[in-house]
């Protein structure tokens, strides 16, 4: 795996039977590998916990927030396989204590807001979604919402490089030119 790009794929559903959800998962499989991914199957947060932690070359993991049975996916599971991901040691902290706290029962949002892992607005939208047992559906849209706010900030960005790069172009180019006029000028004086 470590030859290339992965995306690690924990879910309920890995294939084999011809249901709705199945047959999405298999889309998003395909959408994912025509993108030059390997997709990496696991069924349970455990085995995806040990693949994170032996090859450090993932691209992205994605969760499934309803897996059956004893592999019900929760907050504590998420935050054990974040804890692996992240190196910063001001985020590991804090998510250790996040991950501390749900563990002792405390709620996911209400642990969530002590930190500044994430903006204020997102940790009353995950406080929401927790306390109406939607955790899943409200991320998600979260995550729309600030992937959203990014993409207006990197278009306002580009919107700003663009006229500021043409600029320093033509001051570099039009420094070219005057060095080289100045050059043949004095070169012309003192040939007369």
């Amino acid at each position: 795996m470590s030859e290339g790009r992965w995306v690690l794929l924990i879910a309920s559903e890995v294939g084999g039977t011809d249901s709705v959800s199945d047959r999405a998962m298999e889309r998003l499989v395909d959408a994912i590998s025509q993108e030059g991914y390997e997709v990496v199957r696991t069924s349970t947060p455990e085995d995806g916990l040990s693949l994170v932690t032996s090859d450090p070359s993932h691209s992205a993991i994605l969760l499934d927030w309803d897996l059956e049975g004893e592999n019900q996916f929760d907050e504590r599971a998420a935050l054990k396989i974040l804890r692996e991901i992240v190196t910063d040691p001001h985020y590991v902290a804090a998510i250790d204590r996040v991950y501390e706290q749900v563990r002792n029962g405390r709620r996911f949002g209400d642990a969530l807001a002590e930190t500044n892992l994430l903006p204020p607005l997102a940790v009353r939208m995950l406080r929401v979604g927790d306390e109406t047992g939607d955790l899943a559906s409200i991320a998600r849209h979260a995550a729309q919402f600030y992937e959203h706010k990014l993409g207006i900030g990197l278009d306002r960005l580009m919107g700003a490089v663009g006229p500021a790069t043409i600029i320093v172009v033509s001051v570099i180019i039009g420094a070219l030119i005057i060095s080289i006029m100045s050059a043949l000028l004095s070169m012309t004086e003192l040939a007369l």
